[in-house]
């Protein structure tokens, strides 16, 4: 990490002791960029922080923005630190060590994020992970760290100079607006993700349930609990550093932005090794300032874990030792990383990585990719046996036809599947990719209702530029096929292997950066290095833009600006907290229903309902898969998955005014459908086809109404009567 000092004296004169590095940490002038960069991040947290609505009491939340990345951030970052102590063993043992310092950092914490991601899973599968109350955790916790400090302690008294390129300061409004998203509570932003549904339905839910059940599991109503899960088992040791998943939840986001930054440090290095120093500031500028970026590195997401793992692998295999075991383990472990956090990453990293060790490792290629297989196929293992064991499928819901369809019926395989992957003809396909990729967010919106938003910025159009100026570079022309092929792989993935969404094509952001910052070369920068710096500002400040307009759904039907900051800080809001407050301390019987016609479902569902103290009193959710935010005893599942309510539709589906009495009778009081989402799920084709309208209405108008929130859900309470038997549930 540190260039070792050499010994003084004769030959066999005593070894050098060693102490520790930040003794002699120094910030010369080269550190200004550094300094300004912090600043126009602060700045950006601050104008930012000022859109977060018309209350005067509330007019800018940069201090609570501060206090939660101060707070929650503190979390993500022990996380971190553990992470990157594994790394640092990781980086020695395979000999990976022979680096420029900025490198090896960059691979430290790669290396031990994937490593650190694999050893939760594996750990909280077999329920060891929160064995003691979480002491296992806090051990796991404790040995990173150890190894961190000794890492450090190791490290010889060498001044840590930071000479940074001007570029590096146009990073701060990418990263002031990455800080500020992710301090806001999870179902507010943002827009495209439908206020990060997939956070409250699965990233954040899992978690928030393996932890009341002891260890991660296969989930018979949430089919998203068969995939790897590696990110969610990582944001499930962060809930227990944070002491439950109120307080994990931001800690989550904070560790998805910590991971977002590393990935933004290992394209730099990537495009560093390709053309210099300036060209690596100016990659990770060109990659932190495109708004897909920023929202899912903001969120609760995995994609943020699929980027870096891309940039490290790709950092391997520019330079790697000649010893073909240690390079494959190295990329089996990022392989593994990687497709465990999201199994497209097979398309968007593996494969991709395949093509590059082929291309620049040649004749060592066939015995690295055959360890990298095995490792990461061994390092998988706890997914493949978790579904094995629960499902009889290793892979469920996917290779049915080879290993069987588990507890779900043929039917919802056939419709997972056709949700899950395009029918369109090839040339509508590419048109799907101009709009998704190319011009996405610009002009009309082809697709109406869909999010549309300029999140994609003009990276496409300058990173395939960049690659065709680096064909007419002698030394990179070699670099620019090999970066081409793998930029050509993973879009023909997306094309014939996705269903179409502009999300699933940020792991092209690493190469598209890394390209586009290497072709403007090392020795241009001495001419143009302020105004270049001055436009790299001005791209870092697009992701601004693109939050100002937030938390709009359809962006293609107003451009009225929105409140993206009203949420940082006021969790009370979201869980209904702050509307049971206001509705005690109003007095007018219409001031009252007007606040209740605004209020959230968590605040019925909290605070409403009969509480639990006065016996069980779960409710059962129809047509509401994002549960995260209620507090009490519920059940609920997936579109893809089947309930209580299917199970009784199955037995009386011409009858739905037995429904209700057979649902009191198998121990539910109330029940909550959101008619909004059942319209979208019948729309497409995916809810349980026996669930019409129709059976819908005469199935609510047997229960007692407690509210109408809005036009979108309906909460009742289920009368007590029930039929002489009931039948069974499954699952």
């Amino acid at each position: 990490m540190f260039r070792p000092r050499k010994a003084s004296g004769a030959p066999h004169a005593e070894p050098v002791r060693y102490a520790p590095v930040m003794r002699s940490l120094t910030l010369p002038r080269g550190a200004f960029p550094l300094v300004l960069g912090v600043a126009l991040a602060l700045v950006t947290m601050a104008i930012g922080g000022s859109w977060s609505g018309d209350d005067a009491a509330n007019s800018s939340a940069f201090v609570p923005a501060i206090v939660q990345i101060v707070s929650a951030g503190s979390v993500a970052l022990l996380w971190f630190a553990m992470a990157l102590g594994f790394g640092g063993a990781l980086v020695d043992l395979l000999h990976l060590a022979r680096r420029p310092p900025i490198e090896r950092v960059a691979l430290e914490a790669a290396l031990g994020i994937a490593a650190a991601l694999v050893v939760d899973a594996a750990l909280g599968t077999s329920g060891l992970l929160l064995a003691g109350g979480g002491l296992v955790a806090w051990g796991m916790l404790v040995a990173g760290i150890v190894l961190l400090v000794r890492r450090w302690r190791t490290c010889v008294q060498t001044p840590l100079r930071l000479h940074l390129p001007l570029a590096a300061a146009a990073l701060g409004p990418a990263v002031g607006v990455l800080l500020l998203a992710s301090a806001s509570e999870p179902g507010w932003l943002w827009g495209s993700e439908f206020r990060g549904y997939d956070a409250l339905s699965y990233h954040l839910q899992l978690p928030s349930e393996w932890l009341t059940l002891g260890r991660i599991a296969t989930l018979y109503h949430n089919v998203y609990s068969a995939l790897p899960s590696y990110v969610e088992s990582a944001f499930l040791h962060i809930f227990v550093l944070a002491g439950g998943r109120e307080n994990g939840a931001i800690a989550a986001q904070c560790l998805a932005a910590l991971v977002t930054l590393v990935a933004a440090l290992n394209v730099a290095c990537v495009a560093r090794r390709l053309a210099g120093p300036v060209a690596g500031a100016v990659a990770a500028g060109l990659y932190l300032g495109t708004p897909w970026i920023i929202v899912v590195g903001s969120l609760a997401y995995n994609d943020g874990f699929v980027g870096l793992f891309l940039a490290a692998g790709l950092l391997v295999a520019l330079k790697a030792p000649r010893c073909q075991r240690r390079v494959g383990i190295a990329l089996g472990l990022l392989i593994a990383g990687s497709c465990g956090a999201k199994l497209t990453a097979f398309g968007f990293v593996a494969l991709p990585l395949v093509i590059a060790v082929l291309a620049m490792r040649r004749k060592r290629a066939v015995v690295e990719l055959l360890v990298a297989g095995v490792v990461a196929l061994i390092l998988l293992s706890p997914w493949l046996i978790r579904n094995a064991l629960t499902t009889g499928n290793p892979t469920f819901p996917f290779l049915s036809a080879l290993f069987g369809t588990g507890h779900w019926t043929p039917e919802q395989l056939a419709t997972f599947a056709h949700a899950h992957q395009s029918e369109l003809a090839l040339g509508a396909r590419f048109g799907r990719l101009w709009s998704m990729w190319c011009v996405f967010g610009f002009g009309v919106n082809p697709n109406a209702g869909e999010p549309w938003a300029p999140q994609w910025s003009l990276l496409p159009w300058v990173g395939v530029a960049g690659l065709a100026m680096l064909t007419f570079r002698y030394r990179l022309r070699g670099v620019a096929i090999v970066l081409t092929l793998m930029l050509l792989a993973q879009v023909s993935f997306w094309l014939f292997a996705t269903h179409l969404q502009s999300r699933f094509l940020v792991p092209t952001a690493v190469i598209l950066a890394s390209a586009a910052a290497s072709a403007l070369g090392q020795r241009r920068w001495s001419s143009i290095a302020r105004p270049a710096a001055a436009a790299l500002v001005l791209w870092c400040l697009v992701p601004l833009v693109v939050f100002a307009k937030e938390p709009l759904i359809d962006h293609s039907q107003s451009n009225q600006d929105g409140a993206p900051a009203a949420m940082i800080g006021n969790r009370d809001i979201a869980t209904g907290e702050a509307y049971r407050a206001k509705m005690a301390s109003l007095t007018d019987p219409k001031e009252r229903m007007q606040l209740a016609q605004v209020a959230p479902t968590a605040y019925w569902i909290n605070h409403v309902l009969a509480p639990e103290s006065l016996g069980p009193q779960p409710v059962l959710l129809i047509g509401d898969a994002t549960p995260f935010r209620y507090r009490r005893s519920l059940r609920y599942n997936t579109v893809w998955d089947r309930g209580a309510l299917d199970e009784v539709i199955r037995s009386a589906p011409e009858t739905p005014e037995l429904w209700a009495p057979t649902l009191r009778a198998l121990g539910f009081r109330y029940v909550l459908v959101d008619l909004e989402m059942l319209g979208r799920w019948t729309a497409a084709g995916w809810v349980n086809p026996q669930l019409t309208a129709e059976r819908i209405g005469a199935f609510l108008r047997t229960t007692k109404p407690i509210a109408q929130v809005g036009k979108r859900a309906f909460i009742g309470e289920l009368p007590e009567a029930a039929p002489a038997q009931a039948p069974a549930t499954g699952g």
